[in-house]
């Protein structure tokens, strides 16, 4: 299934797979797109665009180098990052696309991309002739979205911005502030809209095709990006409905489609996931009739679908569920690579919701990227999916 020839026929919809493809010439055109502006690499899916944004800069969402052998991240990391950690490490240390890396942001999204950012900022210092990027730390409070936690943001938010003004020499007004929110907005709605066309009932766009643009969106000027959502979402209207079971997907970040491709080939769906490139990236807007567009550009990020790592059990034992039955989901995929097991504590509570819901569940453990066997974990999945379980 992948991606059908409807979506390859639209312009629109080519446009944005080009970018996904093919990153590093996507963010390398930013430099042509928006001359003057620096381009921030984001580790995290709470570090604030807006924020960026109003600080004339381009933020791409980080992506990894998963060629093998990592060699930096060989040399460099201990046993217990997992794959997809280790292409992260390797984009920064030895990766492709260095000289458009302007400054790398990080925040404390998960426990690993603080450990990378940890390991980084020793590495700059005993061996400055790597010539890494500016590095740069933005904390949310995660943990618990209390209002004692939404006051600390708010002031970590104030530092940091204070940061990039002292770093940069840029002002950071609360007018750029709310005009990149807006963008940032629009971004989602668009994002919304097209995200309803994998939901419905006669759910028209594969997983492959949902993840291809929304993953588009986080590594190119927001505006652009918008205009191309919005025209393949009309376009989608029309597309054939796609027949295969539907499934909503948590564990491991996807920052590629090879993994949706495998579903779709064993005869599933993935309609919805619980990841930083999937649909929880457009999860809520900045409230712009509030008068402290900071304040409400913080409760935004700190509001939002708390991920696994960071979100209380309690806050998402009904939470997964319950998304997984409003996208119309019989099943639930939980897959995991090898030492990137944290989902695994949000499953007994979810558990008997999922039951109720009659939502089929099933764990893929021990994986790696690039997959070692990419047909033994078809044949898994398509057991899964034609309801031959053995978990």
């Amino acid at each position: 299934m992948a991606e059908r020839n409807c979506a390859l026929q639209v312009e629109a919809y080519r446009k944005l797979h080009d970018v996904y493809t093919d990153r590093n010439a996507a963010v390398r055109s930013i430099r042509e797109k928006c001359p003057g502006k620096k381009i921030a690499w984001t580790f995290g899916s709470n570090v604030p665009d807006e924020l960026l944004m109003a600080a004339e800069m381009v933020p791409v969402r980080a992506y990894g180098d998963h060629e093998l052998p990592r060699k930096a991240a060989d040399r460099h990391l201990e046993a217990s990052f997992s794959s997809y950690w280790c292409g992260l490490f390797e984009k920064v240390v030895g990766g492709k696309n260095r000289d458009v890396m302007d400054v790398a942001v990080f925040s404390n999204t998960t426990i690993m991309i603080e450990k990378i950012y940890e390991y980084l900022k020793a590495l700059d210092r005993v061996q400055p002739e790597l010539q890494l990027p500016p590095l740069m730390y933005y904390e949310q409070e995660l943990f618990n979205p209390t209002h004692l936690s939404y006051k600390r943001a708010v002031e970590n938010f104030e530092i940091f911005r204070n940061r990039l003004q002292i770093d940069y020499g840029y002002r950071i007004t609360d007018a750029n502030l709310r005009k990149a929110a807006e963008i940032c907005n629009k971004n989602r709605d668009a994002l919304r809209e097209f995200a309803e066309l994998r939901n419905a009932p006669d759910c028209r766009v594969t997983g492959t095709e949902a993840l291809t643009v929304i993953g588009a969106s986080l590594i190119m000027p927001k505006e652009e990006s918008t205009e191309l959502i919005s025209a393949v979402t009309q376009s989608a209207k029309n597309w054939p409905v796609v027949e295969a079971a539907p499934i909503y997907y948590t564990g491991t970040m996807q920052e590629n489609t090879d993994l949706y491709e495998l579903i779709e080939e064993s005869g599933g769906n993935v309609v919805g996931e619980d990841h930083d490139w999937g649909d929880r990236h457009f999860d809520r807007n900045v409230d712009l009739k509030d008068a402290y567009i900071s304040q409400a550009i913080v409760a935004r990020y700190l509001y939002k679908y708390a991920n696994s790592e960071r979100g209380l059990v309690r806050n998402r034992e009904k939470a997964v569920p319950d998304r997984a039955k409003a996208v119309g989901a019989k099943m639930f995929l939980l897959f995991m690579n090898t030492n990137d097991e944290s989902f695994l504590w949000d499953l007994p509570s979810q558990k008997p919701h999922f039951e109720e819901y009659g939502i089929e569940i099933y764990k893929i453990e021990g994986q790696k990227y690039p997959f070692e066997n990419a047909a033994k974990l078809k044949e898994e999945l398509t057991g899964f999916i034609s309801g031959r379980r053995d978990n």
